[in-house]
């Protein structure tokens, strides 16, 4: 009797065992599955924030493309625009002075300077008595000379001297023909002083014979 009661006991208790075994092996892929639900479930969470940041990228650099873009139209409008208006400034400035120019053209044309000088031309009859002998005129005036030095004349046909000397308007000269040897004044005019008045600037001729007023 207390055989069978053990081996009954011993058979209960392996049941028992079989029984937890397979209970802990049931909670054990029960909880490996949850675990791999859960992991799934993370990971497709993670690919949905990647593609959401993804998208959010996407849509940032589309955003500045559109912004660079814009700013880049802008800017080229600002240059055209500022390059008319330049043009249109240089144009105007350009008209400006070329109206300016044209009155002042019109202003020199319509006031001619006066004349500061007068060309005179000193012509006198002379016969020398020596090959060496020349001709020359002297007077008040710096262009003559200030009675210091002489203006030579030059021969020409028939007995003739001549020479041009331009002398300031409105003036009053003193002036005489004189006779050179050598370099020096061997004879002046036998006579007084001639007289000019220069006038407002038309050109002059004095035609004199020697020593006659």
């Amino acid at each position: 009797m207390s055989s069978f009661l053990e081996d009954v006991s011993d058979e209960s208790l392996v049941t028992n065992e079989d029984s937890f075994g397979s209970e802990i092996e049931d909670n054990y892929q029960k909880a490996m599955e949850d675990t791999m639900w859960e992991i799934v479930d993370h990971i497709n969470t993670i690919e949905k924030k990647v593609d959401e940041r993804k998208k959010v990228q996407e849509a940032c650099v589309s955003r500045e493309e559109v912004e660079k873009t814009d700013s880049e139209k802008t800017e080229i409008s600002i240059m055209e625009a500022t390059m008319d208006h330049n043009e249109w400034i240089i144009d105007d400035i350009a008209e400006f002075f070329n109206r300016r120019r044209h009155r002042h053209g019109k202003k020199v044309l319509a006031v001619q300077p006066m004349p500061q000088n007068v060309n005179v031309t000193f012509r006198v009859h002379y016969l020398p008595l020596t090959p060496h002998q020349t001709v020359a005129v002297t007077g008040d005036q710096p262009e003559l000379g200030a009675w210091k030095s002489v203006v030579p004349l030059e021969k020409t046909k028939d007995g003739f001297w001549s020479c041009v000397v331009g002398l300031p308007v409105e003036s009053h000269v003193e002036w005489k023909f004189v006779v050179m040897e050598e370099g020096e004044v061997c004879r002046w005019e036998e006579c007084g002083n001639r007289l000019l008045h220069t006038g407002f600037g038309d050109d002059l001729l004095v035609h004199k014979w020697w020593g006659c007023l």
